[in-house]
């Protein structure tokens, strides 16, 4: 009987172990996704200000992604770089 009991108490405790590793997984993969999403907020936020902005209805389509990608337009270059995988 103690020999199942011991037996039983060790699968156990692998048990909870690797749950609190896949646990700790998950987190990771939480904070990453989290982070990502913010990213990407950021980028949408400022690229709909570049839209509103009264400069880009004077500039030709696709000038503005052109600038952003060349450095020109620093709000439009910051949500570019969001969008961007890295």
């Amino acid at each position: 009987m103690r020999q199942q009991i011991e037996a039983r108490l060790k699968e156990l405790r692998s048990e909870y172990e690797k749950g609190q590793n896949q646990a700790r997984q998950l987190e990771s993969q939480l904070t990453s996704t989290r982070e990502t999403l913010i990213r990407i907020s950021g980028a949408i936020m400022v690229l709909e200000e570049v839209l509103a902005s009264p400069s880009l209805t004077t500039t030709p389509v696709g000038q503005g992604l052109a600038d952003a990608r060349m450095g020109e337009n620093p709000a439009a270059q910051a949500a570019w770089g969001a969008i961007e995988p890295p």
